[in-house]
């Protein structure tokens, strides 16, 4: 059994949040990582299909990484969607990746974790309470080039990583 003071200190009296349970890992900040995490693929192009490209593209240009607008309504959307999660359901779990709309998610994630660090007088939700994870080793759309675990290509996407999410961490 769980003693009660962990549970309220993990959220897990409240029913409209979901529970969390404790990481015991001295080198996080975060003491307690929610149950369920939050998949951030469908914030990206990942499962649209032609059709919603078309319907959602930004005047006539395919929406893609290199012209996502933060103001866009779909990214938008997807950034209220990512807010709403960690501030009303205390997801502090986010998982995204270089290979989701090639980019897009991890961008519109990065937009979300600025709107929650940016609100004043102070933020909804301090970086530090986050578990943001991404992966490596899948880019290309072209099967022979789909996959890259080399040292260089994992540190050279952990950078792209860290600048689409908005994060000042040094990759080693």
């Amino acid at each position: 059994t769980t003693s009660s003071s962990s549970n309220s200190n993990n959220n897990n009296d409240d029913p409209q949040r979901i529970p969390k349970r404790p990481l015991h890992n001295p080198r996080l900040s975060v003491d307690s990582v929610s149950i369920v995490g939050l998949g951030c693929s469908s914030f990206s192009t990942f499962f649209w299909s032609d059709d919603d490209s078309t319907k959602n593209s930004n005047n006539g240009q395919d929406f893609t990484l290199a012209n996502l607008k933060e103001d866009h309504p779909v990214v938008q959307e997807w950034i209220e969607t990512i807010c709403y999660a960690v501030t009303k359901t205390g997801i502090n779990l986010l998982d995204t990746a270089p290979w989701y709309g090639h980019g897009i998610s991890e961008t519109v994630v990065g937009f979300a974790l600025q709107r929650l660090r940016s609100q004043q007088p102070q933020p909804l939700v301090a970086r530090d309470a986050l578990i943001v994870n991404t992966k490596i080793g899948r880019y290309e759309l072209e099967p022979s080039q789909q996959f890259d675990f080399s040292h260089e290509r994992t540190i050279a996407s952990v950078r792209t990583s860290l600048q689409r999410l908005q994060q000042q961490q040094k990759a080693e």
